[in-house]
């Protein structure tokens, strides 16, 4: 059951998509005429309710919706062709930047995180690129790149009560994926990952790294440290983190 609601969202999204020009900053309303656009109207009432949950305090926020509603979002963008892929990422990633900029930091729960990076994750790797925006659009381009890398890292940098340590986990399993990939991908667009930025962002990993208690996360950010230092071994990294 669980399964086949997955796949019909997934669908509801990707036919939301397949014509440009969609936004999402105006989500489901009472006028939207369902029988115009029932695609539309569908997704559109997924995404209100997953920002509606998102904003929840954590005693009646719903992880499981949040499930309901992640997974198709992130299995529509793995599976949509290459036309709806790019008509479907600025939306979604101004969708997420959005929730995150506006968000105080007990907004949503630590699952809306990882599914969130995750996604952006799918959207930067099959489009194998970091910029969402045209060229000419750099400053756009520059801020988007710049802020995910810095949400990653202060994801990397959590720490919660036993309790919640699993729902992190996840989360900053995804942050270090999503790291990796602006950072590999970043340093093929243009100036997005200067050399100010990398010395920053180096910094801020050697300080978690010294910090952290958790092993297995120490072994991922000396590995990912590794890589920031030898330029060759970043160069080297496999598709689809590298641009053709």
């Amino acid at each position: 059951m669980q399964n086949g609601c997955c796949d019909f969202f997934s669908i509801c999204f990707t036919q939301c998509f397949l014509v440009p020009g969609i936004h999402l900053t105006h989500l489901y309303s009472r006028d939207m005429d369902d029988r115009k656009s029932p695609f539309l109207a569908a997704s559109s009432r997924l995404l209100s309710e997953l920002r509606n949950n998102q904003q929840r305090v954590e005693s009646s926020h719903s992880i499981k919706l949040g499930i309901i509603i992640w997974n198709p979002l992130i299995l529509s963008a793995r599976r949509c062709g290459l036309s709806v892929l790019e008509n479907m990422t600025i939306p979604l990633m101004c969708w997420i930047l959005d929730w995150r900029k506006g968000a105080s930091k007990d907004d949503g729960h630590y699952l809306d995180t990882a599914a969130a990076m995750q996604l952006l994750f799918t959207l930067i790797t099959r489009r194998k690129s970091v910029q969402f925006y045209p060229d000419s659009e750099y400053a756009k381009n520059k801020a988007n790149f710049e802020f995910m890398l810095n949400w990653t890292v202060v994801i990397l940098r959590c720490q919660v009560d036993p309790r919640e340590k699993a729902f992190l986990k996840k989360a900053q399993t995804e942050a270090i994926k999503l790291l990796l990939a602006l950072v590999a991908m970043g340093s093929f667009a243009g100036n997005l990952l200067s050399a100010e930025k990398m010395s920053k962002l180096l910094f801020s990993l050697q300080e978690l790294h010294a910090l952290l208690v958790d092993e297995d996360l120490r072994g991922q950010i000396a590995s990912i440290l590794t890589l920031l230092l030898d330029p060759e071994k970043l160069s080297a990294l496999p598709s689809p983190f590298q641009r053709p």
